[in-house]
């Protein structure tokens, strides 16, 4: 079964394999559970459609064919009742390139940038870096889930220029409720505030429907625009491939040429290649894939619940990525990321999310059953040592 293979990713370049020293073999040194992307091979037709574009031999300057724009819109009217027009999209190397691009079109230097934290690290780079200005609002805990309080998201709204959305959410696994995206586009309407909804993530959702943010922000006339990309779902990350979309013709023009001035407009042969075959080709691979990992999040939650009851392992609503709050420990970050480690667990930690991470943990559940079977081993031998048990 292609969701059963460990793959020896060492020495190929690997951000998450490069950090994660000793053999391939779980019961030795875990597999590193942090950077999202997958520990799964890529769909075979994926596969074989870049084994013949490589058999080619030639792979010049590249542009998306008519079957791209046809894989991507049917793809999205199948998975998620909704429909995009080719003249919508705006091609980019990445989405979080493409966020970047966004701030910079859409705002000026000195500008209030809106996230809602613990929320994914590039945010916070890519307000700070184009010297902007970051607005928090912090998301709450009620009865073991995260809400959003919107009465702090209004005042922060008369504050910002842009609001950059996570839907899903990552790292707190959340799909948003329709009702709770209104109300966001309904206060973004109200002070004409710019929504980036990053939705990479769109493709996992297991408790409830994922909600297109267009769907809502249509109805109260908000400016937006959308970032999909094929790499979460078909492990694709290395191939940067992404599309924007943006429905108001003068917003896409501006994004558009702001795009082609900052150079991520020089796509990937290979990228759109895979995008379509997977969009076109792999259905029954993915439904298999979204199965694996929602067991392993039932695997990690039921041993959690039974052998750490200090631990809380937040509902896994969408994304790959398992949300865990270690505070009851009462240890700070750095000891508790210590712990980790030394326990030969390289998980993303909560703190780099924002402050409203610290004390908590991010697993990538898209892995071998096998892994998160050892990696539980581990990090129970890691509660036993803090906890005193």
């Amino acid at each position: 079964m292609p969701f059963d293979t460990i793959i020896d990713r060492r020495n190929t370049g690997s951000s998450k394999w490069e950090i994660a020293p000793g053999p391939v073999d779980p019961e030795q040194c875990i597999i590193p559970l942090s950077v999202a992307d997958m520990e799964f091979k890529s769909p075979l037709a994926i596969r074989e459609r870049l084994k013949a574009l490589a058999d080619t031999g030639v792979w010049g300057y590249t542009m998306p064919r008519p079957e791209y724009y046809d894989a991507l819109i049917s793809w999205f009217s199948r998975r998620h009742d909704f429909d995009i027009e080719k003249e919508w999209v705006v091609p980019t190397t990445g989405v979080v390139q493409a966020v970047y691009a966004a701030v910079r079109a859409f705002s000026e230097e000195g500008d209030n940038i809106l996230v809602q934290t613990p929320v994914y690290y590039p945010f916070y780079r890519a307000i700070e870096m184009n010297r902007r200005k970051l607005l928090k609002n912090e998301l709450l805990i009620e009865d073991g889930r995260y809400v959003i309080d919107f009465e702090d998201l209004e005042q922060k709204m008369k504050q910002a220029k842009i609001f950059i959305l996570c839907s899903p959410h990552n790292p707190i696994s959340r799909v948003w409720d329709r009702n709770e995206l209104d109300k966001m586009a309904e206060l973004a309407a109200q002070h004409d505030v710019f929504v980036i909804s990053d939705e990479i993530h769109c493709d996992f959702s297991f408790t409830k429907k994922h909600t297109v943010f267009s769907k809502v922000a249509r109805d109260h006339g908000v400016k937006h625009l959308l970032a999909f990309s094929a790499s979460k779902t078909f492990s694709l990350a290395g191939l940067n491939v992404a599309s924007i979309v943006i429905e108001d013709p003068v917003l896409r023009d501006r994004y558009a040429e702001r795009v082609r001035t900052d150079g991520v407009n020089t796509h990937s042969t290979f990228g759109f290649a895979a995008a379509e075959a997977g969009y076109t080709e792999c259905d029954d691979w993915y439904e298999k894939m979204l199965d694996t990992v929602y067991q392993n999040y039932r695997l990690l939650k039921d041993y959690v619940v039974e052998n750490m009851p200090l631990v809380h392992v937040f509902d896994l609503e969408g994304t790959y990525l398992a949300w865990l709050d270690f505070r009851a420990l009462g240890v700070d970050h750095e000891t508790l990321e210590k712990h980790m480690v030394d326990h030969c667990l390289y998980l993303d930690e909560g703190y780099i999310f924002g402050e409203g991470g610290r004390g908590f943990e991010r697993i990538n559940l898209a892995c071998p059953r096998r892994v998160i079977e050892a990696a539980l081993g581990r990090l129970k031998a890691c509660y036993d040592d803090l906890s005193g048990e």
